[in-house]
């Protein structure tokens, strides 16, 4: 994804190293998907949550979300964002974690798409239908 800034993570593979990655995108499974940008390989490859560096991340949806200019659409508001929410992705005190939660919150509330893949975002996308009276008096259920 053009335009997403490249960080700086620590190599799992070889400590005194480092990696250049983009963000990719968010697995169900709460891992992230980068990509490299440093010519080594892997060119993608599953990240913990702990290891991505929110603090820098949510300063630049922050930005974006106020001059609207491109970020993932994982992360592209479905309502307006509070402003406390992007003051504080934008403060310099605000810590990777701090980041993170606020993140959370705002994909929680709704604010945020879900998850693609998710359960919430399957069972958000696909109406739940009950099934037929006769069949919930077949298996001895209320209709």
């Amino acid at each position: 994804m053009r335009g997403l800034p490249v960080y700086r993570i620590p190599n799992s593979d070889s400590p005194t190293q480092a990696r250049d990655v983009r963000f990719r995108d968010l697995l169900p499974e709460g891992m992230i998907l980068v990509e490299a940008c440093d010519g080594q390989k892997p060119a993608q490859f599953k990240i913990s949550p702990q290891q991505f560096p929110w603090r820098d991340f949510g300063h630049f949806l922050a930005q974006g979300w106020l001059t609207s200019k491109f970020v993932p659409p994982q992360f592209k508001p479905q309502s307006r964002i509070p402003e406390e929410a992007i003051q504080i992705l934008t403060a310099e005190s605000t810590t990777h974690q701090m980041s993170l939660e606020i993140l959370k919150a705002l994909r929680k509330n709704g604010l945020l798409p879900a998850v693609r893949g998710s359960r919430a975002s399957v069972s958000s996308q696909v109406p739940q239908k009950s099934p037929p009276a006769h069949v919930l008096q077949s298996r001895g259920g209320k209709a």
